[in-house]
């Protein structure tokens, strides 16, 4: 089976409108024994969104077994934490009602199969759904909070790929930001009750006719606060649409947590992973440099 994404949706939602006939359990009863290609790249998880005018095809015969076993790449592992790769489009954990997959839970099944049930893992901090790149899960409760109780000490980097360039090279944005009701975070002018201190670094790495590649590193982390910071200069991230980019871009949006960096909570020695930017992250700017 072949189709082209109509629209930017979960993957499972769009073959259910390409399969109206069939129940969608009886769609994942065919997923499991298939092998999803997205532009020709393997998809572990159909949850996952696909941008509009992606290739899908679904193949008879299960995906090779290392895929399946670990749908995620580990950065860093022992017996009291994890550093593991987000993709984008999957949320870090759901909270709703929804039976929608998420990474916490791809981990907990991961962790309890593989230890017979003596391991879980435990949230210290969330990247948003749209946001690709690391993140820290403790494997219990005492170093999740020793983890959260020290988190100005984890050095936490990204790279942006934004909009325009920012009017000088490198500098700290410092604003406080509030949610509305209909979940959008704003830039405020002065400190109310309900509003929060964000503070945000950035440095520019390199700049193409249309776009800048950004390096941030965050003081603060506050939802979506990267994302509206950046909005807030006049130089939101490609693809993000919700805080000022083109709806003409795919998505996901132009943003990696690229690098942690910090004390072990156990042994104290420092612990760095880091991912290395992806090849086609600077694709969208070289192709409008021609």
């Amino acid at each position: 089976m072949q189709f082209t994404a109509p629209r930017t949706a979960p993957l499972m939602e769009l073959l259910q409108e390409q399969l109206p006939d069939s129940p969608k359990q009886r769609i994942k009863n065919m997923l499991k024994h298939a092998t999803l290609l997205v532009d020709g790249k393997p998809l572990a998880n159909p949850s996952l969104e696909v941008a509009a005018g992606s290739k899908v095809e679904i193949r008879k015969g299960s995906a090779p077994q290392k895929q399946q076993r670990t749908p995620f790449p580990v950065h860093y592992e022992d017996d009291q934490l994890l550093i593991v790769e987000k993709p984008a489009g999957l949320l870090t954990v759901n909270q709703s009602k929804t039976p929608e997959t998420s990474l916490y839970k791809e981990i907990f099944d991961w962790l309890r199969t593989r230890s017979g049930g003596r391991q879980r893992p435990y949230i210290v901090h969330r990247l948003d759904r749209e946001v690709s790149g690391l993140l820290i899960f403790a494997k219990s409760e005492e170093v999740q909070e020793q983890l959260k109780e020290n988190w100005q000490e984890v050095e936490k980097r990204y790279y942006a790929l934004v909009h325009g360039a920012p009017d000088r090279k490198e500098g700290t944005i410092h604003t406080w930001l509030q949610e509305d009701e209909r979940q959008r975070v704003h830039v405020v002018q002065d400190e109310t009750p309900e509003a929060k201190e964000a503070i945000t670094h950035f440095r520019e790495v390199e700049h193409f006719r249309n776009y800048s590649l950004l390096e941030i590193e965050l003081e603060t982390g506050r939802k979506n606060q990267i994302r509206v910071h950046l909005a807030h200069i006049g130089c939101p991230i490609a693809g993000d649409w919700r805080y000022g980019a083109p709806k003409i871009e795919k998505r996901p949006i132009h943003l990696l947590a690229y690098q942690l960096r910090l004390p072990h909570p156990v042994s104290g020695k420092v612990i760095e992973a880091e991912i290395k930017l992806p090849k086609d992250f600077l694709k969208l700017a070289e192709e409008k440099q021609r």
